[in-house]
């Protein structure tokens, strides 16, 4: 079992990391070969705007225009070799005026200015710097480079590598500690969750590399990109702590349930009517990733049952010395022949469920936090309730 388990984990990995290479290579040889044209367009086009220039302050402004439109690391020097333009460079392109920049011993101390001098060394180490001509005189010169995403895209296909085999070791060891149920069980259950749980972040990233692969790069797929990443690590993280070390702290429930709702209607709660009826300060000591991965899966199993007008309301409060979170729908319900079991072992009533999403809320809530978890009521389309209870944090 572990034999054939292990083959396809190198198979899978494998094809991962080949299709991500099959996919980042082209696109990276795109945008390197438009960044090396467009420098070359846009030394003739500096060029020419010099050659007819008669002012040096009104060609300097002007360069300065065409310059500051561009996506990716550019410095134009003069025929001395001094800056006197850049773009996508982290110092404010207008800091300094033209005849500052003419006497560098003024700014020889100046920390900006040693770090554009610095960036223009490391641009000329990529590429050998465009003469600016006028006519046959050498004028100025142009040093470019390529933008900082190219560099994670070349990492990206050992990221997903790297990322997929420890996704894997840290399936294999949550498996290993969930021992009261049948291990082929265990282990094809948990491949599910884990693919369930990575179906939308890869998916939204194949999506945003056909986006580069178009070569439609700006800021907001970057951002996209790297939120995306983020959750492909918050997943990890709550994988690896199912089975090793949980880290407690202090956790406030209703700052807690605010962050994962307002993070839960970005991913599936859109549209649905969710209300948070919390009051006060709610404090317990626990694990705040396991926590919020307890609650998702409540709020999930909510949202999956709901029908039309449909709606959720969390409840947190107060109740002698825990902090009691109701989780209500009013949704299709459970079935009075299963109640007894939802918490026993791996079960699911949807058609595609991974099938232990309660059962890692009882481990997470009863053997990590020493809490309770139970089921309520049903009354199908009427009222659906879960309990959680958790020990308020002590003053003493």
């Amino acid at each position: 079992m572990k034999r054939i388990l292990g083959y396809r984990v190198f198979i899978l990995a494998g094809l991962l990391f080949f299709s991500s290479v099959v996919i980042t290579i082209p696109v990276l040889r795109g945008i390197e070969k438009g960044i090396d044209t467009e420098s070359k367009t846009l030394t003739l086009l500096i060029s020419s705007v010099i050659s007819r220039s008669q002012a040096h302050e009104s060609a300097f402004e002007e360069v300065k225009g065409i310059i500051g439109d561009l996506n990716f690391p550019v410095i134009m020097t003069n025929e001395m070799g001094l800056p006197i333009a850049w773009a996508s460079v982290d110092v404010p392109s207008s800091k300094y005026t033209l005849t500052e920049l003419y006497r560098p011993d003024l700014l020889k101390d100046d920390p900006d200015y040693l770090k554009l001098i610095s960036y223009m060394g490391k641009l000329a180490e990529e590429h050998d710097p465009y003469e600016i001509k006028r006519g046959t005189e050498v004028v100025g010169y142009i040093y470019y480079g390529y933008p900082q995403y190219t560099s994670f895209l070349r990492r990206l296909p050992f990221f997903i590598l790297i990322f997929s085999f420890i996704a894997f070791l840290f399936m294999i060891q949550a498996a290993r500690v969930i021992h009261t149920y049948e291990v082929e069980t265990i282990w094809a259950n948990f491949a599910r969750g884990l693919a369930h749980q990575m179906g939308t972040p890869v998916s939204a990233l194949m999506g945003w590399m056909e986006l580069l692969k178009a070569g439609k790069v700006n800021e907001q797929v970057l951002l996209a990109m790297e939120k995306d990443i983020s959750r492909l690590g918050s997943i990890l993280q709550r994988f690896s702590r199912v089975g090793g070390e949980v880290r407690k702290e202090d956790v406030e429930i209703c700052s807690l349930l605010t962050n994962l709702l307002a993070e839960l209607r970005e991913r599936f709660l859109k549209g649905v009517f969710v209300t948070l009826e919390c009051t006060g300060d709610l404090t317990v000591t626990g694990d705040k990733e396991l926590l919020s991965w307890a609650f998702e899966n409540l709020l999930r199993n909510s949202y999956e049952a709901l029908g039309p007008n449909g709606h959720i309301v969390v409840e947190p409060k107060r109740e002698g010395k825990e902090v009691v979170i109701l989780f209500k729908d009013n949704g299709k319900g459970i079935d009075s022949k299963v109640k007894k079991k939802i918490f026993r072992e791996s079960f699911s009533t949807k058609e595609h469920g991974w099938g232990i999403g309660l059962l890692l809320v009882r481990r997470i809530v009863q053997e990590f936090h020493g809490g309770k978890v139970r089921f309520i009521k049903s009354e199908p389309y009427v009222e659906t309730i879960f309990e959680v209870r958790l020990s308020e944090k002590s003053d003493h």
